[in-house]
């Protein structure tokens, strides 16, 4: 996680709760994930059910398709300003840490280089763990 510049990082409950909040409120579109997925397969199905995608992904194969697919259903919110939000979990069972990483990185890509001034990603880690 050190490798990521997470736009804001959280660290209490309440305070994370309240920020999220206080987003929706002001019209942002928050997405919010958990940092727990077992599996690429997982990661994917998580996307298909929670993430705008444009075009329609089919598989859960192909990360290149599943970053256009992000990044194109993303696009249609960034007037609005788009925050995605990742839950660090102190009962956190990711096992696949490279998935994990890799579709991390594919959140901060579509940040950086399609939508850097209308994309957020804020990290929740819980009191007690090092970012």
């Amino acid at each position: 996680m050190n490798s990521f510049n997470y736009d804001k990082i959280i660290n209490e409950i309440d305070v994370f709760c309240a920020e999220i909040s206080r987003l929706k409120s002001d019209g942002l579109f928050v997405i919010e994930f958990p940092m727990q997925f077992s599996s690429k397969n997982e990661i994917f199905e998580f996307v298909k059910a929670e993430f705008p995608l444009d075009p329609l992904i089919k598989g859960g194969k192909s990360w290149d398709a599943l970053a256009d697919s992000i990044g194109g259903g993303l696009e249609k919110f960034r007037a609005n300003g788009v925050v995605v939000v990742m839950k660090y979990d102190t009962n956190n069972r990711c096992q696949s840490t490279s998935s994990m990483i890799e579709f991390i990185d594919i959140l901060f890509q579509i940040r950086n280089e399609q939508i850097p001034d209308d994309m957020k990603i804020y990290l929740y880690l819980p009191n007690g763990f090092v970012e």
